[in-house]
Parts: C-alpha cells; structure tokens; sequence
C-alpha cells in the first residue's frame, strides 16, 4: 500500500508538471495518494465520491464567484451551501471534501495567477483532481492487485476443523459407550466456543469477495471461487455447532446424573455407538463441505450427498435405539436420549439443507466456467 501510494503520487506530480504544465499540480499528487485503498472496488468507489464531492465544490464557486466576482460576502455563503451538500447521504465520508474544494476554488478566483484567466485556472484544478483520481485507481489496478481467495478458504478450512476436531474427539469418546465426566466437560467447554468463532470467517470472505470486484487477476486464477458456497459452510457450520452445544450439555447432565450405571448398559453402550455413527457422518459432512472452494467444485460431483445420506441411514438406526432408552428416562427427570436423538435429528437436517444448497448453486452456475 506505502509502495503503490509513493509510486502514484510521484507520477501523477511528474504528469501535472511535465506533461501539463498545471499550476495546481500538487491537487494530482493528493488525489492519487489518497485514493489508494487496499482493494480496487474501495478505490473506485472512494475516486468516485470524492471526484464527485470536489467537482460539485468546484462547480458552485464556478457559478457563483466567476460571474459576481469574488466578494468578501459571497465566502461565507459559499461555505454554508458547500456545507450542506456536502451532508447528502450519496457522498458518503467524502462530502466535507465540498467545502475543501470550494475554499480552494474560491481562492483561485480570489488571487489568480498572473496572465490566466480564473475559469482556466479553476478548469485546471478539476482536472488535476481527475487525473489524480485515475492514477489512483489505474495503479491499484495494474500493480499487484490484492486477491484474497486464499484467505477465505484458510478462514473456512479452519472454522471447520476446529468442529471437526471436537467431533473427531466424540466419536471416539462415544464409540466406548457413555463419556466420563471429564470428557463431558470438556466437550461442553469446548462447544461452548465454537459459535463465537464464525465472525472471522465470514468477514474475511465478505473481503475476499470485496477483492475480487473489477480485480483483472480473476482472468488467470484457476476455477471460479465460490463466495456463496463459502457463506452456506459458514452458516450450517455454525447452525451444527450451536446444536452440539445441547448435545454436549445433554451428556454432561447424563454423566452427572444417578441413574443406576448397571442397568441397560449394554442398550445404553448400543445408543451411544450409534449416536457416534451419525456424528461421524457430519464430521465427514462438515469436512467435505470446507473443501468447496470453487465453482468446478460444486459441479464435480455429489459427495456431500452421500454423506448426507450415510447421516440419516445412522439417524434411522439411532431412532429405534433412541426409543429403547427414551423408556428409561425417569418422569421427572431430563429426558437424555429422547433430547439426544432430537438434536442429532436437527442436525441431519442441516446437513441436507446444505446439501441442497449446494446443489442448486452448482445448477445456478452450470453455464458459468
């Protein structure tokens, strides 16, 4: 950023000398060094608004000081109308630069160059704003253009490993029948984080995205990036890991609980090997759905329909287990495996509603490369 910034000021200033002859040269310089943003889209942008707020600035003095002079008694009218301009909501951050102008114009008008009349000398003010403006977004454009593909898949890849990492530990734990204390515990607490790690995720998406916007390196980067299918990751992703909160916190309850250890353990030793197939199926799931980083990797094929299916055909054979253990659940006490099932339930769904997603992005993009 330094680097481009140095290199279009300097070449806007050597262009307004040494090519135009502008007595306002230092307006490109400026121009073109503040305009430099980190994406092209926010240079755009941020050229337009302030173009836009300086030629309005510039074009009140115009009419207003160039036929009546410029009086004492216009400098503070000028003031108050640049200033209420440059409260229009469309201007955005730049609509102070309606006054800054105008100030600049006005004195051009006031205290011309000797031998320039002051509508040459306020038509060279506006161009040195232009073509700084267009340095500005040319050098952003042509030099090193931020892309941030990467950053997004390495900001979903590791939002989605960090549940897997914690499913991983489940499958293993249940697959020996109910977790101990301390294994409960520290699923719950580690569960208990998950939700609240998906803003990085996201906004580093909503920027890889802002990146990619009149960014001509599109042209050569191999598949076409999915920002949608990246955002229905993030959102199931963090839907699962705000339901294996309930899971978690309902294993927990059971290993606190004082029900008799003996009785229906091996029923009980079944439903959790089971309960471990369907969240080793959305582990596989979750997995899956954080290697989508294109386009040609939605239409390549439909695995994370097969495991979508391979979750509900552990979900079916959970629910006879799960109606097995829901009769021992006491009257007044927290119904573990009916609650349990209930959740794994929810969370089969959210992986087919991502599976549909997928699915209809892959269609919406079949005629795209």
């Amino acid at each position: 950023m330094l680097i481009k910034a140095v290199i279009a000021g300097t070449i806007a200033w050597a262009l307004a000398t040494e090519v135009f002859h502008a007595s306002n040269a230092s307006f490109a310089a400026f121009a073109a060094m503040l305009l430099m943003q980190q994406t092209i889209a926010d240079s755009v942008q941020k050229a337009l608004h302030y173009t836009a707020a300086v030629l309005v600035g510039i074009g009140l003095v115009s009419a207003v000081a160039l036929p009546w002079g410029p009086g004492l008694w216009l400098f503070p009218l000028i003031l108050l109308v640049s200033m209420l301009i440059g409260r229009w909501y469309r201007l955005g951050s730049q609509g102070f630069n309606v006054t800054v102008a105008a100030v600049f114009a006005y004195g051009v008008v006031a205290m011309p160059d000797a031998g320039r009349s002051p509508l040459m000398l306020i038509g060279d003010l506006a161009a040195m704003v232009l073509l700084g403006a267009g340095i500005a977004v040319g050098t952003n454009l042509l030099i090193a253009p931020p892309l941030r593909y990467r950053s997004a898949e390495d900001a979903v890849g590791a939002y989605c490993q960090s549940v897997v990492a914690l499913l991983d530990d489940m499958v293993a734990g249940l697959g020996d029948g109910a977790p101990d204390d301390d294994q409960a515990r520290d699923w719950r607490r580690r569960s208990d984080e998950l939700p609240g790690l998906s803003a990085q995720p996201r906004s580093t998406i909503d920027h890889a995205l802002q990146t990619s916007k009149f960014n001509p390196r599109r042209l050569v980067t191999r598949g076409s990036p999915t920002f949608d299918g990246h955002r229905v990751t993030v959102h199931v992703v963090e839907r699962i890991s705000q339901q294996l909160v309930f899971v978690c916190a309902g294993l927990l309850r059971f290993t606190g609980s004082d029900e008799d250890e003996s009785a229906g353990r091996r029923a009980r030793t079944e439903f959790f090997g089971q309960y471990a197939a369907v969240l080793s199926a959305v582990r596989d799931a979750i997995a899956e759905s954080a290697s989508l980083h294109s386009m040609s990797d939605l239409r390549a094929g439909t695995a994370l329909t097969t495991v979508n299916e391979q979750c509900r055909s552990a979900l079916d054979t959970l629910s006879s287990a799960a109606a097995v253990e829901g009769e021992h659940d006491k009257p007044r006490q927290w119904a573990f495996f009916g609650a349990l099932y209930a959740d794994a339930q929810r969370i089969c769904e959210e992986i087919e509603w991502a599976d549909d997603q997928f699915q209809q992005l892959a269609q919406s993009s079949a005629g795209r490369p």
